[in-house]
């Protein structure tokens, strides 16, 4: 999945939200953060030339590549709570936000699991610890 196929699927997602919101009055519906999140998975596999495991949650990990484990969080906020992952892991973060005119920014950061200042098994990481600890970035 490229950067446009994302952005082209989310603004599919976004426009039968709305809809929905129009249909039934103001109820509170959402792009799904599960759904959200797979199709970050597929993003992050083609675009860092990932293999996805088919069972993340057995697993412990999303995907792999050189022998070396991934995990791929996707949010729409500035930040998320995160489990630590196995040592060694790579994680990658892609955060997404959509403007009123409905199109989607998608900013990705990969960083190594233990540049991260870990709060026992679980810690807040957002985009300002990211770029403070100097996580490689992409914009697209």
């Amino acid at each position: 999945m490229t950067a446009n196929q994302l952005k082209t699927e989310i603004k599919s997602l976004l426009k039968h939200v709305n809809g929905l919101k129009l249909k039934y009055g103001n109820r509170p519906f959402t792009v799904d953060g599960h759904l959200l999140g797979t199709l970050g998975e597929v993003f992050a596999a083609q675009q860092f030339g990932l293999t996805l495991n088919e069972n993340s949650v057995k697993e412990g990990f999303d995907a792999t590549k050189e022998g070396k484990k991934y995990q791929i969080k996707t949010t729409q906020q500035t930040g998320l709570s995160i489990k630590k992952p196995f040592k060694d892991t790579i994680l990658i973060f892609i955060f997404i936000k959509v403007g009123k005119d409905n199109i989607p920014k998608i900013t990705t950061y990969e960083i190594a699991e233990n540049k991260i200042p870990w709060k026992n098994d679980k810690t807040y990481v957002g985009v300002q610890l990211l770029e403070q600890r100097n996580a490689t970035k992409q914009e697209f």
